[in-house]
């Protein structure tokens, strides 16, 4: 499925860490929310979903809107069909236990369960930018580290911190 923001997103930064016991985290910037849930399962069933979404005139996602995302094909469906909505913020839980969040639509965190074949789903990620596979062990390799990676997915730079990504980035 091809996106909009396909012609004009592409993954810049990564990272890796264990946010809570059992759960490997990823993170990906300069990502939208649509690019990694169109990925997954259409029909798994969302189990908690927090939101802020608007269109052009300010218009918010209301709480009678919201409670119709029922699946990720619901979710999908709706933002694939009102491209004018902008998700600013998301935190999506799943029925397999996979969590989706996004913040400004850009910065996309994918957590999974851990030695689980959710790992399929960073590598359709990797695959739909056009990235290598190895970038997984070269994460995990780096944990809490933010890595640069140029279009390929080599990684051109390593940032102990956000801080300091963007503090470099600003020379």
């Amino acid at each position: 499925m091809n996106l909009e923001e396909d012609e004009y997103l592409t993954i810049q930064l990564v990272h890796f860490g264990n946010s809570e016991e059992g759960k490997e985290r990823y993170y990906f910037m300069e990502m939208s929310s649509l690019q990694a849930t169109t990925l997954l399962e259409a029909e798994f069933e969302i189990e908690k979903i927090e939101i802020e979404a608007y269109d052009q005139q300010d218009n918010y996602l209301t709480d009678s809107q919201i409670i119709d995302f029922k699946k990720l094909a619901h979710f999908n469906d709706f933002f694939l069909n009102h491209p004018d909505y902008y998700i600013h913020n998301l935190d999506l839980v799943l029925e397999n236990g996979i969590e989706i969040g996004s913040h400004d639509d850009g910065e996309v965190t994918l957590a999974i369960i851990k030695d689980s074949n959710q790992i399929e789903n960073v590598k359709k990620i990797l695959k739909k930018f056009n990235l290598k596979e190895s970038l997984i062990a070269e994460m995990r390799n780096k944990p809490n580290h933010y890595l640069g990676i140029d279009s390929a997915g080599n990684v051109v730079a390593d940032y102990s911190t956000f801080d300091e990504y963007l503090e470099q980035s600003k020379k």
